[in-house]
């Protein structure tokens, strides 16, 4: 099957900019065809069709992921072990973005310690977010040398932790009117930043989601062309004896 995956003619930068032309897309639909509902933040709010494409997004980047350990796990020397750790946690934050695990976590911990909401503990749901983040950061870290050796991936991967960084600050911020109020006190100009805010946090969602689609696929490349003569020997055929 890895045989059919040419990938040494695909160049990282062809990758990256094809995935984030197909986002690109993705985005300008969304925005016309909330202008043509009258309301562009619709499609970008909760199970909405950002929703839905976020989610796409995280299961590819598993699968991506479920296919760099298979070749490590069958034809390189070095441990598999972070592309299955990957793998798992990108099928977890697919189900997290579908089912909105961590906001019921959030109301979970409201119920069971009588926590009256307020707008400091509305923010239990960013905590659990940021500590998804802290638990990724670890990971990479301590199987850094896997990701080093692969320069234009680990660019793009930087890409996008720093692009989800930003929509994670904007989800905090546009979680309530508190920090809007600082700018406006008029209603109408707080539900323009609330909506010009959600649409940005799920922009920059998506785009950190493309990113990671294309810095796995650029490891992808990496490790299959670093395979690819142990691929062609496990696959020629044993020489005949007369």
């Amino acid at each position: 099957m890895i045989s059919l995956f040419n990938l040494k003619r695909v160049s990282p930068l062809s990758i990256f900019l094809f995935c984030h032309l197909i986002s690109s897309l993705f985005i300008l639909f969304v925005i016309f065809s909330g202008i043509y509902k009258l309301n562009v933040s619709t499609e970008f709010e909760e199970y909405g069709l950002g929703t839905d494409y976020s989610v796409l997004l995280l299961l590819i980047v598993a699968l991506i992921t479920s296919a760099i350990y298979f070749i490590q796990h069958n034809y390189a020397s070095s441990s598999s072990l972070l592309w299955l750790l990957i793998s798992i946690g990108f099928v977890f934050l697919a189900m997290d973005e579908q089912f909105m695990i961590h906001e019921k976590m959030d109301h979970f911990i409201h119920h069971v310690l009588q926590i009256q909401e307020t707008s400091l503990s509305d923010r239990i749901d960013d905590v659990i977010i940021l500590l998804y983040g802290v638990i990724g950061l670890v990971t990479l870290a301590k199987f850094r040398h896997q990701l080093l050796n692969c320069k234009p991936g680990l660019l793009v991967l930087i890409l996008g932790g720093a692009l989800l960084a930003a929509s994670v600050v904007l989800d905090i911020v546009t979680n309530d009117d508190t920090l809007a109020q600082l700018v406006s006190t008029n209603q109408d100009k707080l539900h323009a930043i609330h909506h010009l805010g959600t649409i940005t946090e799920e922009v920059c969602k998506i785009f950190s989601e493309t990113c990671f689609i294309a810095a796995f696929l650029i490891y992808l490349r990496h490790y299959y062309i670093i395979a690819q003569p142990q691929v062609s020997k496990q696959q020629s055929p044993a020489p005949q004896h007369l």
